[in-house]
């Protein structure tokens, strides 16, 4: 994996073993960046389901102001930490050691809020619904802030307009969909 732009462009990240992680494929992850644009520029990012990190240093190396990463096995936070010490991002990344669902309430207790989240949780898995269904619950995207969902493109992702989300656009590649659901009231999409 390397990142593929912005200051740590080129950057070879480390990669987790075995099959319990599954990294963003490059397309998918140039695609989402891309999709994306300057919208991330200054701006805090949460990535949930972190795994290897490389959503949130992509971010980072895109102009992100911080990145919060959340993944619960141990050797993946530790490939997080080093990921962000090759990228040299180390002093703008925090990584929580925990299950999302129990690390959302603790970052809505803080009074933590992000422009852009990302998870990528294990596809097929209801855990996606239920992390949605939390980080609005806990009120962690800001006001025209994304939400944006790595799927199977098999599964179907939703927010319910009654909570103040709007389905922005779906992008499917293959067997992976991306869905971006934005919160009415802000400008990040302008």
């Amino acid at each position: 994996m390397r990142i593929i732009a912005g200051m740590a462009k080129g950057r070879r990240l480390k990669a987790p073993k075995g099959l319990q992680t599954r990294p963003t494929s490059d397309r998918v992850r140039e695609s989402l960046f891309n999709i994306l644009g300057s919208r991330i520029i200054d701006r805090p990012f949460l990535d949930l389901f972190a795994g290897s990190g490389v959503l949130g240093i992509e971010a980072l190396s895109r102009g992100a102001a911080r990145c919060v990463f959340m993944e619960k096995q141990p050797r993946n936070v530790r490939l997080i930490r080093e990921n962000l010490a090759i990228a040299g991002l180390a002093e703008v990344g925090q990584v929580y050691t925990m299950d999302v669902l129990r690390g959302i309430p603790v970052l809505g207790r803080k009074g933590e809020a992000f422009s852009v989240i990302t998870l990528d949780p294990p596809y097929g898995s209801p855990i996606a619904q239920r992390t949605v269904n939390a980080l609005v619950q806990w009120n962690l995207c800001l006001a025209g802030g994304l939400i944006i969902i790595e799927h199977s493109s098999k599964d179907l992702i939703e927010i319910s307009e009654d909570k103040g989300f709007d389905l922005w656009r779906r992008e499917s590649y293959g067997g992976t969909s991306l869905s971006f659901f934005v919160r009415r009231g802000g400008d990040l999409l302008r």
